[in-house]
């Protein structure tokens, strides 16, 4: 579970004084490279800058621990000193910890390895799609039967009345009117049967056991599914109260339905979601006719990260078991994925595949591991 404060921008404050080498929390900071980048002036006998390195270097040292002291003693981290941990470390040598060995939930920092995985399995440039389909092709503008809204996991699907409601808004959500404009510039007026909504790249897992039921009754994340609108929230009034879909696949394709009808198609019969046992939906509905995509993932992940999207990012753990299996993608099989592997303790990133990711060799080069905080 990677559950943060939705869309919330997470600032990280670090405070550099001259020390050296720093490494808080797997960032490395290094403080002396600003401190010998002084300008090169004439400085008095007594000055600082004719400190010798290695004693500069020690009192850079104190006033580091002096400065997390300060930071840590604020009162508004009180609540938070019994759940977190801290330690800054010079070439090996332990200078600051406060609850080093204190095991912690690592909550929306899970984001960052799920995230990374996601790109290391995506190629750059690629984008989420949402289909349109049908049984063939529309004849003098009317669909013959069923119309297809299939999901390829596009986390960021939305209408504007939605991102309106939203105190953080994504600022590259993918608008799904366009979508329905696409259907309608076509010259598409009528569906004689229904609007299908198919989620089913994903499972129909929706929440993680471990949620508390407020979780999405406060809006902190969505009903997960590959056919996401809106993050399957449905609206209740102006000022943003929503509930989650009880049913997402119907949902979105009824969201999708009035979207249509609101630009004159008539539409025969209610949505519904695509069952399990439906023909894949390019078989049941092989003729493409509109389709909207996200931007390139890397754009899309920065997104996930910046606004610490808790849905999203249950939605890109789920893509990233899909493409590891090549088979529905579930949050189990993202889990598997995203696992690090975990060398033993002589061989270091030696261990690790020739064509281990760069985050991959950081985390488990760092000392001790990232996995023991």
């Amino acid at each position: 579970m990677q559950l943060g404060d939705r869309r919330v921008r997470l600032t990280v404050a670090i405070f550099g004084v001259a020390a050296a080498g720093v490494a808080v929390a797997g960032v490395m900071i290094d403080p002396v490279a600003s401190a010998t980048a002084v300008v090169a002036t004439k400085a008095p006998l007594l000055s600082i800058r004719r400190t010798p390195e290695v004693l500069r270097v020690a009192i850079g040292r104190q006033r580091l621990a002096g400065a997390l002291d300060v930071v840590l003693g604020n009162p508004a981290f009180a609540d938070a000193r019994s759940t977190s941990c801290l330690v800054a470390r010079v070439e090996g040598g332990t200078v600051y910890a406060d609850g080093g060995d204190r095991p912690v939930v690592p909550a929306s920092t899970l984001k960052v390895l799920t995230a990374a995985t996601a790109l290391s399995l995506i190629p750059p440039g690629e984008r989420f799609a949402t289909e349109v389909r049908a049984g063939a092709a529309p004849v003098n503008g009317v669909i013959a039967g069923d119309l297809w809204l299939v999901g390829g996991g596009d986390p960021l699907l939305e209408t504007p009345d939605y991102s309106r409601t939203q105190e953080h808004s994504p600022t590259i959500a993918t608008d799904v009117t366009a979508l329905a404009d696409q259907l309608v510039a076509s010259g598409i007026t009528r569906i004689n049967g229904a609007v299908v909504g198919d989620d089913r790249r994903y499972d129909d897992v929706r929440r993680v056991k471990t949620w508390k039921r407020q979780y999405i009754a406060s809006g902190e994340v969505g009903p997960i599914g590959a056919l996401s609108i809106n993050d399957n929230f449905t609206i209740k009034n102006a000022r943003g109260a929503r509930t989650g879909a009880v049913d997402p696949p119907r949902d979105a394709a009824a969201e999708f339905a009035a979207l249509l009808v609101e630009r004159g198609v008539t539409i025969g019969s209610e949505a519904r979601g695509a069952k399990l046992s439906d023909p894949p939906a390019t078989v049941v509905a092989p003729s493409l006719l509109a389709k909207i995509e996200s931007q390139p993932i890397e754009i899309v992940v920065q997104e996930v990260l910046v606004w610490s999207d808790n849905t999203a990012a249950e939605m890109l753990l789920k893509e990233v078991g899909f493409r590891s299996t090549k088979q529905q993608g579930s949050a189990e099989s993202g889990v598997a994925a995203v696992k690090v592997p975990v060398p033993p303790p002589d061989k270091g990133t030696a261990a690790l595949p020739v064509n281990a990711p760069l985050w991959m060799r950081t985390m488990i080069a760092s000392d001790p591991p990232f996995w023991k905080y």
